[in-house]
């Protein structure tokens, strides 16, 4: 399922947008679990301009990698 977004925005609007498209599809669609993710975003200014995500050392990011949720000490040891 692909859910679109159109339009700049801050990243506090896209996160209130994507959560919202997420309760619309487990409400509308009874969907308990997905099973990945891919999002693509392109970084602007503000002005629409797009910026380049870079390292300290002035290397350019373009993808990041999650391990999934954080684990807290009750997931961990299941309390």
């Amino acid at each position: 399922m692909k859910i679109k977004v159109p339009g700049e925005m801050s990243v506090a609007d896209m996160r209130q947008c994507i959560m919202e498209q997420l309760n619309e599809m487990t409400e509308a669609f009874n969907v308990r679990y997905v099973r990945g993710i891919n999002l693509y975003f392109t970084p602007t200014d503000g002005k629409g301009n797009e910026v380049v995500c870079k390292t300290p050392l002035g290397k350019e990011v373009t993808q990041m990698e999650s391990e999934g949720k954080y684990m807290s000490a009750a997931d961990t040891y299941e309390i």
